[in-house]
């Protein structure tokens, strides 16, 4: 019975899998249709593909060496990165200004109370994540010296361990191979590859987010004796991915998901999973149902509760002005509110009345309008724009780039085009690995590791991305989408190249080719 219900979760979880990344695909294609250029996007097909067999090369080469050549394949690929930071500086805009100005102004001696006096903390107060990263840059500052720069070389070390971390997950799960695959994709999908040159905070939190992955692995094959500094190390990183961005209980909730329908075990099995997921999620959860009180203690301001900063995503999310984007006047009231007479408390219950108003007037009225799937595939078309990177990039460097007389919109057509080929082979790679893995579930496959790999990988891709529609929009907040993508294209690929290996004799003598 156990197995079971085990199989049906694998298989449900499989299939929606390929639901979505089906749409996904459907997405991508449709959101670069205004800007493709009909010569351009074949030219950048063929280029991904050219990339894509040098790639292969060179993984092949580097599966046949030790662990250091892939290091330093990481170090050689981001020199270019140092170049683009110290030739072309940038100016912060728009969260990231945010983040630097705060942890500047903390650097200066001037405390969060005289911050937010003095009215500069804005639309930060019901934000709390923001005072998060504002906070740890200002650490980074202070252990290191202040300037931007060393945000953007933080970031671009991050990048590279999260390449190495995800390496070493696949490694565990399927093969080393795989864990080349993956974490070469993940390094060089183009926005990410350019966003982190910039000074975003999406690697803190990525980084925090693999290491709960391998310490979840390591929760369930240690010994008596390091369970609990496993799942004590779990639950920090789990706390920090929350810490940085709030979306970090999807991630919990499709840990503690494949932590009950993991393949393998027995009745008694079942209850002791149970129990590890109360063990995990329990701390999480309290932990995150304090957060304001917590963070009133720690910065010693008004903040304002969790369930304003929800109302105000939700808003924006479902707003039908700005198809689920940043909304300038949702903004502008609140900010209105925030700079009003009202006690602070006050001030924090008109918003959320305010927000929730907003929030249930454009839900009905896309629900009335049976307009629902038509909007969440507008939000989606929002999210996998592959342009991100470079967007934040040419708006960042733009003065430098005006001096050496570089035109944006010169460069859409091509960066649109290479980023759809890309994303639009990724997605086919991703979907073939989605039906190996439904596949896979279905004709029970019996390496439950690979099994269990797979369900992992499935369940964060879809809590993930499925999640993300629900609330506000923006194209780089895919960002977080690569580490599940990274995880089944490596296993995807790697099982691909076995199964060629494996068949090849029998395929070329069915096609009546000779063997090479």
């Amino acid at each position: 019975m156990v197995q079971t219900v085990q199989r049906s979760v694998q298989i449900a979880v499989a299939g929606i899998t390929v639901l979505v990344v089906g749409w996904l695909l459907v997405a991508t294609w449709q959101v670069n249709l205004p800007y493709r250029n009909q010569q351009a996007l074949p030219f950048a097909l063929w280029l991904v593909g050219i990339l894509a067999i040098l790639g292969g090369l060179g993984i092949y080469w580097l599966s046949r060496r030790f662990t250091g050549w892939y290091l330093l394949t990481l170090v050689l690929a981001s020199l270019p990165k140092l170049g683009l930071i110290f030739l072309l500086p940038i100016k912060p805009q728009s969260d990231m200004w945010s983040y630097n100005f705060e942890a500047q102004m903390l650097l200066a001696r001037f405390s969060w109370q005289d911050l937010f006096d003095k009215q500069w903390l804005d639309f930060s107060v019901i934000s709390p994540h923001v005072f998060h990263i504002s906070s740890t840059f200002h650490w980074i500052y202070w252990l290191t010296f202040s300037h931007y720069q060393v945000i953007q070389l933080v970031n671009i070390v991050l990048v590279a361990i999260c390449s190495w971390l995800i390496f070493v997950l696949l490694r565990r799960i399927v093969s080393r191979t795989a864990g080349l695959i993956g974490g070469l994709i993940f390094f060089f999908i183009p926005s990410n590859y350019v966003y982190s040159c910039l000074m975003g905070a999406e690697y803190f939190q990525l980084t925090a987010f693999l290491l709960a992955l391998l310490g979840l692995y390591r929760l369930i094959t240690s010994d008596h004796g390091r369970f609990w500094r496993a799942a004590l190390g779990l639950i920090v990183c789990l706390l920090l991915v929350n810490f940085y961005r709030p979306n970090g209980v999807v991630i919990l909730m499709a840990i503690g998901l494949w932590l009950v329908f993991r393949i393998g075990g027995n009745q008694a099995g079942w209850r002791k999973r149970l129990l590890m997921v109360a063990l995990i999620a329990g701390p999480v959860l309290l932990v995150d149902q304090q957060s304001t009180n917590l963070d009133k203690l720690a910065y010693g301001i008004p903040i304002a509760d969790r369930s304003v900063e929800t109302a105000y995503t939700l808003a924006t999310g479902w707003n039908r002005n700005s198809s689920g984007m940043y909304n300038y006047d949702l903004v502008n009231r609140i900010e209105e509110i925030n700079r009003s007479d009202q006690p602070v408390a006050q001030k924090f219950t008109t918003m959320q009345d305010y927000l929730t108003d907003n929030f249930h007037k454009n839900f009905s009225t896309t629900l009335h309008r049976g307009e629902l799937l038509t909007f969440l595939h507008t939000k989606l078309k929002i999210l996998v724009n592959g342009n991100f990177g470079f967007n934040f990039f040419f708006v960042e460097n733009q003065a430098q780039l005006n001096r050496y007389h570089v035109n944006r919109d010169q460069w859409r057509s091509p960066v649109t085009a290479f980023t759809t080929a890309f994303q639009l082979v990724l997605f086919t790679v991703l979907l073939g690995t989605s039906l190996v893995g439904l596949l896979m579930a279905w004709s029970r496959y019996r390496d439950n590791r690979v099994q269990n790999g797979f369900l992992l990988m499935n369940l964060l891709l879809d809590g993930l991305v499925l999640s993300s529609l629900l609330v506000e929009v923006q194209p780089r907040y895919q960002i977080i989408w690569y580490v599940p993508m990274a995880l089944l294209a490596g296993a995807g690929i790697a099982y691909a190249c076995a199964a060629w290996s494996l068949y090849r004799p029998h395929v070329l003598k069915w096609a009546g080719l000779p063997e090479f």
